[in-house]
């Protein structure tokens, strides 16, 4: 995420401070379902200044969310979200880059730690890594799940209730159970499956790399948007 964005949303995170709690709790619904959208992350954080300010006003006067949005929160996103600008090729592949750039890194990560690579590593100066059909396949429902679970966050945002053992507690600790347990399954019955054999420099070079010139790429592009934001 860019510097102008993690700014901007660090603002947000304190103006919201000052709604009631039952503003806060649907501004967060909002900004959570316009994360599903097609929008900018950046035009996503404006929009959410402009939301506080309607809130806030509101609050101000003693008036309700309803009064000056209306009753169809969920409808009034999707106006919002019809109407802004929305991302292109190019913005989708920074943010899949991303994600799997990132992914891969935390999962290779965790597999030279469990898999007692480390340990080899120091104790015996061994470089060569070997990489399984159950590393990759456990990687790629780990990622895969992580980024479902997330989209039906944001689709359901307004749906999902907030008090108690919920449904979407629900989903999430299902969901996320049977992520670990397959990963784990795939990495048991696959391990001995390997694939070939790489140096761990290889990949950690690359992974750092890339993540920086995504980093890069992010920023710069983030700016071109601020500065054509009307």
């Amino acid at each position: 995420m860019s510097n102008l964005v993690e700014k901007l949303r660090r603002e947000n995170n304190e103006r919201d401070k000052l709604l009631t709690k039952e503003n806060n709790s649907l501004m967060t619904d909002m900004v959570v379902y316009l994360r599903g959208s097609n929008l900018y992350e950046y035009d996503i954080e404006v929009i959410r200044r402009e939301l506080f300010a309607m809130l806030y006003e509101a609050q101000d006067r003693g008036e309700t969310a309803e009064f000056v949005i209306g009753k169809d929160f969920k409808g009034f996103c999707n106006e919002l979200a019809r109407n802004g600008r929305q991302k292109r090729f190019y913005d989708r592949f920074l943010e899949w880059a991303n994600i799997l750039v990132i992914g891969i890194g935390f999962l290779l990560f965790v597999e030279m730690l469990f898999s007692g690579f480390i340990v080899e590593l120091f104790q015996h100066h061994i470089f060569e890594m070997p990489i399984s059909l159950g590393f990759i396949l456990s990687s790629l429902l780990c990622i895969g799940g992580a980024v479902m679970i997330y989209y039906y966050f944001t689709k359901y945002s307004f749906e999902l209730p907030k008090k108690g053992v919920t449904r979407s507690k629900m989903i999430l600790g299902i969901s996320t159970g049977f992520i670990f347990s397959g990963s784990v399954a795939l990495k048991v019955f696959l391990r001995d499956i390997n694939l070939f054999q790489i140096n761990f420099m290889v990949p950690t070079i690359l992974i750092v790399v890339a993540f920086l010139l995504l980093k890069i790429m992010e920023m710069k592009h983030t700016e071109q948007i601020a500065q054509t934001h009307h």
